[in-house]
């Protein structure tokens, strides 16, 4: 048992672990980073974050350990960061309509940490969101609904779950490469509005 509220991610050797944890001072959910040598480290969060209700969650980590993503907040605006224990945490660039209510979130990192993934929200419907290390960021298609959830080794290949208006009405799992754009939809196993979606890709992308 190691404590925190919750481990959402692992390093490749299984030494690092990253989650959430509850800042002692705020009584609210942070992101947190977990070694056997030094516990639970505090990441912090973005500097106009409040409490809505956590300020930081941690939701992945890259293969070796060292970079961290997840989900701040600019007052009660959801954002994209990057961690790293050269930088802090950076702020992943927004985007999505600004709607006033344009909510992002980084959900995976690649295990080489050179990409990182996961959505942009506009009033309603989310829609798969990437950016780069550099923390600039791209959307596919602002009318593409879905999100993204898992990377390979070398951040060629990207899987989640898209509706781009498919006969069936509901949403695939998808695997994209990233080197192309193409996207190969792997179908659904059931009707309904989440018909399909994958949460991770092997390492060679196969």
């Amino acid at each position: 048992y190691i404590g925190g509220v919750d481990a959402q991610g692992v390093s490749d050797d299984g030494t690092v672990i990253v989650g959430c944890i509850i800042d002692p001072v705020l009584n609210r959910e942070v992101a947190g980073r977990w070694t056997a040598a030094t516990g639970w480290q505090n990441l912090g969060y973005l500097p106009n974050a409040l409490s809505c209700p956590s300020r930081s969650n941690a939701y992945d980590v890259s293969g070796d350990g060292t970079a961290v993503v997840g989900l701040s907040w600019d007052g009660c605006t959801g954002r994209g960061f990057l961690w790293t224990a050269a930088t802090g945490m950076q702020e992943l660039e927004p985007l999505g309509p600004p709607t006033g209510d344009d909510h992002n979130r980084a959900t995976t990192i690649s295990g080489d940490g050179s990409s990182i993934a996961g959505f942009a929200q506009g009033s309603f419907n989310r829609t798969p969101a990437y950016w780069d290390a550099d923390t600039s960021g791209f959307v596919l298609n602002l009318n593409f609904q879905g999100e993204i959830y898992g990377f390979n080794e070398d951040g060629s290949k990207s899987v989640g779950t898209l509706y781009t208006g498919n006969p069936s009405g509901s949403y695939s799992a998808v695997i994209r490469n990233q080197g192309t754009g193409a996207t190969t939809d792997l179908g659904t196993l059931n009707g309904g509005d989440w018909g399909g979606n994958a949460e991770d890709v092997s390492q060679d992308g196969k």
